[in-house]
């Protein structure tokens, strides 16, 4: 079922994320109903804080929404970079999650956690590394040629994911004292959120996702082949590289921030897809929307659904995309 009226359903996807965010600030183990939400909400902006809604205003501003906040960046990053690799791949099976880029931005992660870095700029930094390192190898495999070979792009991708899964559990099994640290990572969540980091992520993905809505039309054309591409002169290694740089750096800060969160940037792009249709101009911002919605909301079930046990968001996500990757591969091959 596809939208013709596209701007109604970037209005209707901002006011889903609203709602979401209203519903996920409300629940948990301490309810706050709407209504005192509201008017905490008020008091902030009046400058009127009510000493008696001490205990509310700490939940709601030091707990909750900055971890909304930071779970809606999270998704408002995967999702484009996904739908944007989908397009320069030409594959609906291409995602930071399952090309490898997130396992190698957790890597590196990984290592700054393990070499004593705990300054959010020097994990970011070292997750951009290992996100690049993975980026290297997709481009070196996939557009090595003017001939682009999905499979060999796709298995490349799993190989990585699994070859980044082993360093990861090498890491952990060499320092057992950093074990939580490294495992937060493999498994993401938003429990330590904070509106530094809200600020410290928000603006690069911010600027990134800016960057992939004006390079969008590049993308349809990208999408359409290189041949294609070539003959409408685009720079199409260039383009290429530029899109794929600003994809590392944007999950670089994500995973630094949350962890890895699996899936997001595979099944949002193509529900979007379904919903709007292949126009990148279009499927970039609405992915934005749809996937940070999508995260806050696996958020909200990873915090609410066992209280008081907490559980990883990646876990929750995993839970719905990999039935859903399942079943994608299962309808190619019936096509094919």
């Amino acid at each position: 079922m596809m939208i013709k009226n596209k701007r109604a359903a970037i209005v209707w996807s901002l006011f889903g994320v609203v709602i979401t965010a209203v519903v996920g600030a409300s629940v948990g183990a301490s309810h706050i109903p709407a209504i005192e939400i509201i008017k905490a909400m008020w008091n902030v902006f009046s400058g009127s804080v009510d000493p008696e809604d001490a205990s509310t205003h700490l939940i709601l501003f030091d707990i909750r929404l900055p971890r909304l906040v930071l779970a809606f960046i999270a998704g408002a990053a995967l999702a484009p970079v996904g739908a944007a690799m989908q397009a320069l791949f030409r594959n609906p099976m291409a995602d930071p999650y399952v090309m490898g880029v997130s396992s190698g931005a957790s890597v590196g992660a990984a290592i700054a956690i393990v070499t004593g870095i705990t300054a959010s700029f020097g994990i970011s930094l070292s997750a951009f590394t290992g996100a690049m390192v993975a980026i290297s190898i997709i481009y070196l495999f996939g557009f090595n040629s003017r001939r682009f070979d999905q499979r060999t792009l796709l298995l490349t991708g799993i190989a990585m994911s699994m070859m980044f899964a082993s360093v990861v559990s090498l890491l952990i099994a060499m320092n057992r004292n950093n074990v939580e640290g490294i495992i937060f990572w493999t498994m993401g969540g938003f429990n330590a959120a904070s509106w530094q980091q809200v600020v410290s992520t928000g603006i690069p993905v911010s600027v990134g996702l800016l960057l992939l809505m004006i390079w969008s039309g590049r993308l349809n054309v990208l999408s359409m082949g290189n041949d294609t591409a070539y003959s409408l002169g685009i720079a199409v290694k260039l383009t290429t590289f530029l899109v794929l740089l600003v994809s590392a750096l944007m999950i670089a800060f994500v995973v630094s921030a949350s962890g890895v969160i699996g899936f997001v940037g595979l099944i949002i792009p193509h529900v979007s897809r379904l919903l709007l249709g292949p126009d990148n101009r279009w499927l970039v911002p609405f992915s934005a929307l749809a996937g940070g919605w999508f995260v806050m909301m696996c958020d909200t079930l990873a915090r609410t659904i066992a209280i008081p046990v907490e559980l990883p968001v990646g876990c929750v996500t995993a839970c719905i995309g990999a039935p859903y990757f399942i079943w994608m591969l299962l309808r190619k091959n019936q096509n094919t």
